[in-house]
């Protein structure tokens, strides 16, 4: 007996329809959604090093616009930066907002801040099933450009060495903090468990003392340290890194001989190159006028009951012929 068959309905069709529609919508979100997600990153980024960009020139202009961006340089440096990684700021795909000062946020209108705001305008894949139009992607960064007021009183650049700092033979030393802004510091950056010492009567003064070695003070018989110590910080590189070494030939004021002074009476000294450096002992009060000293050979050296007075001062202790700067080290010792 023969049965004939019957006629299969289309369900399969509809089903598969509606598979696709579904399976296009997930590739939208792995495929456009990964783009926006790396997209967001980028213009992160490019919105970063913009806004470094911007800060930097607001530092390097600061004692003339103190903050501001008269000239629109600092608006300038944040667009170019910007371009270099890859938002030219056409208006169509990319637009590059930069605010001197910000107009949101918590620093909305002080000034030495910038504020970049990068859009780009990334196209549809396959989401485009879903909607028409780019989608905008946003990042924001603010940066801050401007000279403060600097905490370090007295800076010690020797990583390892034993009293790296000291006292002694009755000298005190005292740092003055500042009326206004942040406290003043010694800082000295010596690992060694006796980075300050102070013997046979020195005294040293200052509000405050960062020692990056611990207990990192020695303190012997009638001496004293006097402020608050803290020790175990963290190592501090030498801030004037980035600064050429001072070419001899080219110092204010030339050559000068060396200068052996001693005795109860007042030393009045200029920038230039000393042959042979600068040795003061005794109850000789020296003044230095603000400059560049540039010892060669002989280092500096203060020592006895006088009084130093420096202002706008760079000494610079040039190296020996024959030593290497890991065998030359510069500690402060007060006697």
């Amino acid at each position: 007996m023969r049965i004939a068959s019957q006629p299969r309905a289309a369900k399969v069709v509809v089903l598969v329809a509606i598979s696709l529609t579904g399976l296009v919508g997930v590739s939208a979100i792995a495929v456009d959604g990964g783009l926006l997600q790396d997209e967001r990153r980028r213009a992160q980024a490019g919105a970063d090093a913009a806004a470094m960009a911007a800060a930097e020139d607001l530092y390097v202009n600061y004692l003339t616009n103190f903050g501001t961006d008269p000239s629109n340089t600092a608006q300038i440096s944040a667009l170019a930066n910007a371009a270099v990684n890859g938002y030219s700021n056409d208006g169509v795909r990319s637009i590059v907002t930069v605010n001197i000062p910000p107009l949101s946020g918590p620093y909305t209108g002080q000034v030495s801040y910038v504020e970049v705001i990068i859009q780009y305008n990334q196209p549809r894949g396959f989401s485009s099933i879903f909607g028409n139009g780019d989608i905008p992607v946003k990042a924001r960064a603010v940066a801050r450009g401007y000279w403060s007021q600097l905490r370090d009183g007295i800076l010690v650049l020797d990583p390892t060495g034993s009293g790296s700092l000291s006292a002694g033979g009755n000298g005190a030393m005292t740092l003055i903090g500042a009326a206004t802004g942040p406290t003043t510091r010694v800082l000295v950056d010596s690992n060694s468990s006796m980075a300050v010492v102070v013997n046979g009567g020195g005294a040293l003064t200052a509000p405050e003392y960062d020692i990056t070695g611990v207990p990192g003070t020695s303190v012997v018989g009638n001496s004293t340290i006097v402020g608050t110590i803290d020790s175990g910080t963290p190592p501090t590189p030498d801030p004037l890194a980035y600064l050429p070494e001072p070419d001899p030939t080219t110092v204010v004021g030339g050559k000068k001989t060396h200068v052996a002074g001693n005795g109860n009476k007042t030393i009045t000294l200029y920038p230039g190159v000393y042959v042979g450096g600068i040795q003061v002992t005794g109850g000789a009060n020296l003044v230095l006028m603000p400059g560049i000293y540039y010892m060669q050979g002989g280092g500096f050296a203060f020592s006895g009951t006088g009084s130093l007075y420096a202002s706008g001062v760079m000494i610079y202790n040039a190296l020996p012929a024959t030593a290497t700067p890991s065998a030359f080290r510069a500690g402060l010792t007060y006697t």
